[in-house]
């Protein structure tokens, strides 16, 4: 079985061109981010990416062994930070109540 690809629409360019330049580190870790997502553990609250899966990636993506623990370190740090977020948007929707 053969997937054809279509091009972008006339308006998917126009927000592909007006998609800011990120640098290639940014672009990795963005990337990363939204490749894992679906790795989180899911209970009362969403966990982090494991550290070993992010590892793994980067190992995949041709990583260096310093660039794969700086990755680690990144997503520990952005789902630290929506962690973060996230219990302060509960404490806010707990005060309204």
């Amino acid at each position: 079985m053969r997937l054809h690809k279509r091009g972008p629409s006339a308006s998917e360019l126009r927000i592909l061109e007006a998609r800011p330049e990120i640098d290639d580190s940014a672009e990795t870790i963005l990337r990363c981010w939204h490749d894992l997502e679906s790795c989180r553990a899911t209970n009362m609250v969403v966990g982090p990416i494991p550290w070993d899966v992010v590892i793994k990636w980067g190992h995949e993506h041709r990583l260096d062994r310093r660039a794969r623990l700086l990755l680690a370190d990144v997503i520990r740090y952005l789902d630290a930070k929506r962690a973060e977020r996230e219990r302060s948007a509960a404490n806010l929707k707990g005060t309204r109540r």
